[in-house]
């Protein structure tokens, strides 16, 4: 059993002690097409390219380096007192608040607490943070200390994104590349393992995934290839079309499960999530079990900022919004505002572009989405064994723009990949009643005719043998999560809680969270858990109260 993610995988840097850095590779990454972890470094000094889900921090000669992943996943935040003269730095917005509170001057951003209670899945923010003394580094910036004068500076990594056009030579080697490296890393993998997840549904972005591993020529007996199958509509539709590709291909869903082990208690869970988590994703997902060994995950993530289709579009959006917090409180509504309006200048800044550019809601999905959703809960799910692989978010596929100039097919992309790569895929209904256009698949085959694509002949490999005595069942869990739910709510409950709430926000958004509970308990939960948050912080900085449980 091999555990890749240990409890203290959290670390704070100290302007006042940089003699005592620890060089590590938080998480892991993707090196000349291998997965390396930290035990696999002999020299942290190495070019990463921005694949995998880590933070890595390293010395040269000169200077001391925090680089993050491509997506921006794990998060790095920066504190910097208000004279200038001391800074701290963290991979968890809560451990760096933890451990600067008392001793360094912290105020509330209350315009993030307001936007963030009703948010949804996630923050809206790019780099703001709950505190405004501590900014969360854009994904596409390293942090660079001076080993000399101990002065700490950003440097801007340019991955030119978006800048080769899909239907040129220099665009169609680059998605070939992308096609042949992912191929290569599975097959690599299943020659060695079983313990694979694979997602399928009936949408686009996880089937856009399988177009690499159906393409890889590997045996898919002894695989789990999760299609969940819950009590709803949009659930049946997703298992129906999935089993329709399934029986096409010739491998079964939800069939060999990897080995799990119940965590003991709740504490580790609730832990690394907690710290992963909070002040910019509002999942509950906690995880019961562990994987007995790694297992790699191919999902779907990312897939819009691939597709073109950040929906809704920023009018759209902003509408949203509006009706989101002005059915739970209106009071919420000039904050939220304020914090999507900075983002949005923000983001448009660092891309150069204009805050109403045609694009940058795509840019505000992969900076806010992307990282907060996709990227938390990949790391989130690392401390359960689960290595999640994201070929949809590799930094040579966002090199290619979407859509060529003047051409207004946003499924471009999508569907050139899969009639380079997996055209069966094409026959197969998309859930929602979504379809590619007959324009776009045509625009498509024009690119595909002009550049033909020269699939290598590749030989099936098999893996390892498959022992019949050996069951992989999921064992029946602890009731963690249940626990972990039912803390948040005694918490949220309480007559503390309340009365400090109320404080700080309002009785209005107070009884809008009690009643999602009727309403949508999923929707209860994600209201919740930020409102929770952000008494935390809000304790941190007064320190004037306590909670009924200690978080």
């Amino acid at each position: 059993m091999k555990n890749i993610i240990e409890k203290e995988s959290f670390f704070v840097i100290d302007s006042n002690n940089l003699d005592n850095i620890e060089e590590k590779l938080y998480g892991f990454a993707l090196y000349n097409d291998m997965i390396i972890f930290n035990d696999d470094i002999d020299d942290h000094d190495i070019e990463l390219s921005g694949e995998g889900i880590y933070v890595n921090v390293f010395e040269t000669p000169e200077s001391i380096v925090i680089e993050q992943d491509f997506m921006g996943s794990w998060g790095l935040y920066v504190y910097r007192s208000p004279d200038g003269q001391y800074y701290a730095i963290s991979n968890s917005f809560v451990k760096l608040v933890d451990y600067i509170k008392g001793e360094h001057e912290i105020s509330l951003n209350k315009r993030l607490a307001d936007s963030l209670v009703f948010s949804g899945l996630c923050s809206v923010t790019y780099d703001e943070t709950l505190i405004n003394e501590i900014r969360h580094i854009p994904r596409f910036y390293k942090l660079i200390i001076d080993k000399a004068d101990g002065k700490l500076r950003y440097e801007k990594i340019d991955y030119e994104e978006n800048s080769v056009d899909i239907d040129s030579k220099e665009g169609i080697e680059l998605l070939d590349r992308w096609h042949d490296k992912w191929v290569n890393i599975i097959r690599f993998l299943r020659e060695r393992e079983n313990n694979f997840r694979f997602d399928l549904t009936g949408g686009l972005d996880t089937r856009l995934t399988a177009a690499l591993w159906l393409s890889a020529n590997i045996n898919l007996d002894n695989i789990f290839i999760n299609c969940q199958l819950t009590n709803n509509q949009v659930s049946h539709e997703d298992f129906e079309i999935a089993s329709q590709i399934a029986e096409e291909f010739g491998f079964k869903l939800n069939d060999k499960k990897p080995k799990m082990h119940p965590f003991d208690s709740y504490d580790i869970p609730f832990y690394n999530v907690f710290n992963t988590n909070l002040g910019t994703t509002n999942s509950t997902t906690f995880n019961e079990q562990s994987y007995d060994d790694l297992v790699y995950y191919f999902p779907g993530f990312c897939g819009e900022t691939v597709r073109g289709h950040p929906n809704p579009p920023k009018d759209e959006y902003i509408r949203q919004m509006y009706n989101r917090m002005n059915q739970n409180d209106y009071c919420l509504i000039e904050s939220t505002y304020s914090v999507i309006d900075s983002a949005l200048n923000a983001i448009a800044d660092d891309y150069g572009v204009s805050s109403d550019a045609e694009n940058i809601m795509i840019m505000h999905y992969k900076e806010t989405r992307n990282r907060y959703h996709f990227g938390r809960y990949a790391v989130s799910i690392m401390f359960n064994n689960r290595i999640s692989l994201i070929p949809l978010m590799d930094p040579d596929l966002h090199k290619l723009k979407i859509t060529p100039e003047n051409c207004g097919h946003n499924l471009l992309l999508t569907a050139l990949i899969f009639l380079r790569y997996c055209p069966k895929l094409l026959d197969f209904k998309i859930q929602g009643n979504r379809k590619i256009n007959e324009d776009t698949i045509e625009h498509a085959k024009e690119i595909n005719k002009k550049f033909p694509f020269k699939s290598a002949e590749l030989e099936l490999v098999n893996g390892p043998e498959w022992s019949d005595g050996h069951e992989r069942k999921i064992p029946k869990g602890k009731g963690h999560h249940r626990k972990i739910i039912n803390l948040l709510n005694s918490v949220f409950d309480s007559d503390r809680f309340e009365e400090e709430f109320v404080k700080h926000f309002s009785s209005r958004s107070y009884y809008s969270i009690q009643r999602l509970k009727t309403e949508s308990y999923k929707q209860y939960l994600r209201a919740v858990f930020p409102a929770v948050s952000c008494l935390r912080i809000i304790r941190d900085v007064e320190g004037n109260f306590e909670f009924d449980n200690d978080l």
